[in-house]
């Protein structure tokens, strides 16, 4: 039984010495490794409301010479500096009798809608003709900027204020065009 008592202890002892011996002559190694994420910035764009502006109807058309305002509500969501465009695809137009009102005619301003954008964005706050003459246009000359400078915002509103002048002697019909508004986050 001495005996047993006295192997199992040697081994024990052994054991315990060959593993220290082992530790002293290890070596440890790290390597390192870098998440990276890029985030996108996003940004959503709706008509709050109408989506349309109309004067006049069949039945109670206006007037020539006239002057028309109406407004467009656009609700704004962005993470990250902001500004919005608008595009048209043509003038006022009557397809069925081939007449047009001019660009030069239709005008708009923007402003803060409820709730204003934070910051201090740049609106047309004088009347804004939708054409672009040679000396305005750069890059993309059909876009017109309608507000910029915008900070980012999880909801805002923009007023966009359309007047339109009938010339005097335009012939009646039914005149319609398509503004395409775009909101670019930069």
């Amino acid at each position: 039984m001495k005996l047993k008592v006295f192997l199992i202890a040697l081994v024990l002892g052994l054991t315990s010495i060959f593993s220290q011996f082992s530790m002293v002559g290890a070596t440890t190694d790290t390597e390192q490794v870098v998440p990276t994420v890029r985030v996108a910035s996003t940004g959503s764009l709706s008509i709050s409301g109408k989506s349309n502006v109309q004067w006049g109807t069949s039945e109670n058309p206006l007037p020539t010479g006239s002057t028309q305002t109406g407004t467009v509500s656009l609700s704004v969501t962005a993470d990250a500096s902001w500004k919005l465009t608008v595009k048209k695809n043509q003038d006022l137009r009557d397809a069925n009798i081939n007449e047009t009102i001019p660009s030069t005619n239709f005008t708009f301003t923007s402003g803060a809608g409820t709730p204003a954008p934070p910051g201090t964005p740049t609106y047309v706050t004088s009347d804004k003709k939708f054409y672009i003459s040679a000396a305005e246009a750069t890059g993309d000359s059909s876009n017109l900027n309608v507000v910029t400078d915008g900070s980012a915002t999880s909801s805002s509103n923009v007023e966009v204020t359309y007047t339109l002048n009938i010339p005097a002697g335009q012939p009646r019909g039914y005149y319609t065009a398509t503004h395409t508004y775009t909101l670019i986050v930069e």
